[in-house]
């Protein structure tokens, strides 16, 4: 978008998963033109998977117009909608499209190096720097809220999952089992990791959504084929492409390269490259705003880049050539069983569905909504959780 477009003029972005996504309230033209929203341009929505699938190089940016684009559908179409006022709708749709707004560089993959030795004084999400981007009266996001006259903490709300203070619907539609989240970010992984596990059929789960403004979001008993093809399609995503051996591995060598990192500042080790920016990740430290909307994919590939040029570590080195040119000393071992002789394992675990998080409800009859294990053939059975183990071994 551009920065002089006429903010009551409606606007077209051209999508490859939505094909036209229709901005047409001049708040949201102007949070998308804002730098913070700008900024996720530069975090991959993939971050390392894209290592294992070259194509998936689509952003957390177009991931989050995607969510406002289908929480448009949803205020559009489904059943429920004239019961929630405008203002109501708008506060969603703007916390759909900023949910992300505090993702690291390579997205997950940064939540990982930035949470060392599981520190309890000490855990990083992107959920709190979100909140905290919108928080700051110094961000363009915070200045364009307060000029239409959003409610701040009505975002945050939302985006912390906070019960207590806002409709159940609002939280549902952001972050649940089956959300506006969920359905954009697996319908565009599938396109561009170039996979093919089942179409998500978005149309017929929209139009089947039921909302209630006191009790919460319900689907209408047709839909349930659709609901456990999503699940499934999920599923599958997570064991064959989240999890696979690439994307794992690349999240296990930027551990490693910040870990030493670590290792090297506490020895009080004579740097050649300028480290600041990392500093506060390396020292366990809450990074104030300002620094942290400098970080993004970018940020880190130049730091690398730099450890390759300047520094001496042997290391150091090897972990950042293992980074940058996919050359490494190692290889990762993925199994179903889990090893007895080693002691440096990990786990990766998926399930279809969790009932014991708030379940999908399904209207049977006018009278009857249960949860969908209650209904769904494929739920019926013991829901069994699935686990890969994996290690490093030298080649």
């Amino acid at each position: 978008m551009k920065q002089n477009e006429n903010l009551n003029q409606k606007v077209f972005i051209r999508d490859a998963i939505h094909k036209n996504i229709n901005i047409s309230e001049p708040i949201i033209k102007e949070l998308i033109n804002s730098r913070e929203f700008q900024r996720l341009r530069w975090i991959s929505q993939f971050g390392g998977a894209q290592i294992a699938f070259p194509s998936a190089t689509h952003t957390r940016f177009t991931h989050s117009l995607g969510v406002y684009h289908v929480l448009n559908r949803v205020f559009e179409q489904v059943e429920g909608r004239q019961l929630i006022n405008e203002k109501d709708q708008l506060i969603v749709k703007i916390a759909g499209l900023l949910h992300d707004l505090g993702h690291g560089p390579f997205s997950h993959s940064f939540e990982k190096i930035t949470n060392f030795n599981d520190d309890g004084n000490y855990k990083f999400n992107h959920e709190f720097y979100t909140c905290a981007i919108i928080s700051d009266e110094n961000t363009e996001v915070n200045q364009i809220l307060k000029k239409y006259h959003i409610n701040i903490n009505q975002i945050i709300n939302i985006i912390n999952k906070d019960y207590n203070k806002c409709p159940k619907y609002q939280i549902q539609l952001i972050s649940s089992q089956l959300d506006c989240d969920r359905i954009d970010y697996l319908i565009r992984d599938c396109y561009f990791t170039g996979v093919d596990y089942g179409s998500i059929n978005l149309e017929w789960v929209v139009s089947n959504m039921i909302i209630d403004p006191k009790l919460g979001i319900c689907f209408n008993y047709k839909a349930l084929w659709s609901i456990e093809n999503f699940l499934v399609t999920r599923f599958h995503m997570y064991f064959q492409v989240y999890f696979h051996k690439g994307s794992i591995f690349f999240d296990l060598k930027l551990q490693k390269l910040f870990n030493h990192l670590r290792k090297l500042l506490q020895e009080n080790y004579q740097w050649k490259i300028n480290i600041e920016i990392i500093l506060p990740i390396l020292k366990q430290e809450v990074i104030s705003i300002n620094e942290y909307l400098k970080l993004n994919d970018a940020t880190i590939l130049k730091l690398v880049q730099d450890i390759i040029l300047f520094e001496t570590d042997e290391i150091l080195l090897s972990w950042a050539k293992a980074i940058l040119f996919n050359q490494e000393p190692y290889q990762l071992i993925l199994e179903n069983i889990k090893p007895n002789t080693l002691s440096q394992v990990q786990v990766l675990q998926n399930v279809i569905y969790d009932p014991t998080k708030e379940p999908i409800m399904i209207k049977v009859s006018d009278k009857k909504i249960v949860p969908l294990e209650k209904v769904s053939q494929i739920l019926k059975n013991p829901i069994k959780e699935q686990k890969l183990y994996y290690f490093l071994t030298e080649k």
